[in-house]
């Protein structure tokens, strides 16, 4: 049976998804207000600068988020920058303190700065002016082709942003959009490649829903054709872009994998997502656009209903930029949960939401206390015996099952509580290299 989702159940939902037009308009005059605030100081530096828009703002692809929208803003500096490239970063910031900007600086291939506009957050990318991916100096100077790729494929397939959309807000809702390295999912150019290479949110689902992710197999996708076939693909890129298990060849750099931040497990989820969606019998596919936060409410009454205990954490860090902070909190939320296990806690459910505005996080675990006992493996009774020797040292109540040592003792723990407190003092320079600055029960 072919998998297929109804064109109706598309049409139906076109209506839920997206900004209006009037909204569309209001974020692109406060982006246009200020890149007139700031232009006559770029011009002092060099009068051929120009500023142009990237994103989705600029292909028409936004989607409705409950965050602030991103969007980017690339400084061009022309050719005559070439071998000075190096320090447009330099330039630019000149420009944002000489119009007297508030702006962060972050961290990059060059640098960039990050400056703060009612509901939008703009990045500006400083970046050569260049014709061709060939002559990039940085990773960042081929982006403006991006956009020139898409709007000329919208020219040809004018369904081509809507569709675009519908699969951005899917891949928001299902909780695997992002290429942020907290998050590791889907960039915005990846959708949009994929979509416009399957030439709808229909037959894209269609063609995941359909794969099984094997070991040391990899997607494939050669939109351009810029090589001959998939093992040519696999010689010829570094190794480093071939890592993530869906290798997308950038339509504009035949060199570039646009999905190389893709990690495993979001790709997974995708994939299972899409796979939800065609065994869907009501094929109301609204349900599959809008993020399914579970309420505190819900984590009350689970906790309740398995006999367990609901534990809420609020995570703060000594970090202040989005995606370093988002990776911290992730990398303590791991090795909290790996703690637990090893201590014999059972969890049964977790999420944790993170605040983009005030980069903190809250987490929430439903988790079971361990049993008052355990039992530890030990050596095998003809090994030698040195080591049975220290384990019945270790161990008092000591057993032989199966010809091998085992031990029966306490857990370390009976409550979470006990935990917490034990889990600081012990792990306190783990912690502060994972840069958390706050931890504290709610």
């Amino acid at each position: 049976m072919k998998a297929n989702i109804p064109s109706k159940a598309i049409e139906k939902i076109d209506e839920n998804v997206g900004l209006s037009p009037n909204e569309i308009l209001k974020l692109r005059k406060n982006v246009d207000d200020f890149s007139k605030k700031l232009m006559p100081f770029l011009k002092k530096i060099n009068n051929k600068i120009e500023i142009f828009l990237g994103g989705s703002l600029a292909k028409g692809t936004v989607i409705r988020k409950k965050e602030k929208y991103d969007v980017d803003l690339f400084i061009l500096f022309p050719k005559s920058y070439k071998d000075k490239s190096e320090k447009i970063s330099d330039y630019l910031e000149k420009a944002l303190k000489n119009a007297k900007i508030k702006y962060c600086e972050l961290n990059g291939s060059r640098n960039y700065y990050q400056v703060g506009l009612n509901n939008i957050i703009l990045e500006l990318v400083p970046i050569l002016k260049i014709e061709k991916a060939n002559d990039a100096q940085n990773i960042t100077d081929i982006s403006p082709l991006h956009v020139r790729y898409l709007l000329k494929k919208i020219k040809q397939n004018k369904r081509l942003p809507q569709e675009i959309i519908l699969a951005k807000t899917f891949c928001y809702a299902q909780g695997v959009y992002g290429a942020e390295s907290y998050i590791g999912g889907f960039s915005g150019y990846s959708i949009e490649v994929l979509v416009t290479y399957f030439k709808s949110f229909k037959k894209l689902v269609n063609f995941f829903s359909k794969i099984k992710i094997k070991k040391d197999e990899k997607i494939i996708i050669d939109s351009e054709k810029y090589y001959k076939n998939k093992q040519q693909i696999l010689d010829s890129l570094n190794p480093s872009k071939i890592s993530s298990s869906l290798i997308l060849i950038d339509p504009v750099d035949k060199t570039r994998n646009v999905s190389a931040a893709l990690g495993d497990e979001k790709l997974i989820k995708f994939i299972d997502s899409c796979k939800k969606i065609i065994k869907n019998k009501k094929k109301d596919l609204i349900n599959f656009l809008v993020i399914k936060e579970k309420s505190q409410d819900y984590f009350i009454k689970k906790a309740k209903s398995k006999n367990a205990n609901l534990v809420v954490l609020q995570i703060k860090t000594t970090k202040n930029k989005l995606d370093v902070a988002g990776a911290k909190i992730n990398k303590f939320f791991d090795f909290l949960t790996y703690s637990l296990d090893r201590e014999n806690f059972k969890i049964i459910e977790s999420q944790r939401f993170f605040n983009e505005n005030d980069l903190t996080a809250i987490l929430n675990l439903i988790i079971k206390n361990p049993e008052k006992t355990k039992i530890v493996p030990g050596p095998i009774i003809n090994c030698d015996k040195k080591f049975i020797k220290k384990f019945k040292k270790k161990y008092k109540m000591v057993f032989i099952k199966n010809k091998k040592y085992y031990a029966k003792t306490n857990n370390r723990f009976k409550d979470f509580n006990s935990f917490f407190n034990s889990f600081f003092k012990e792990n306190k320079e783990t912690i502060n290299q994972m840069c958390i600055k706050e931890v504290k029960l709610c």
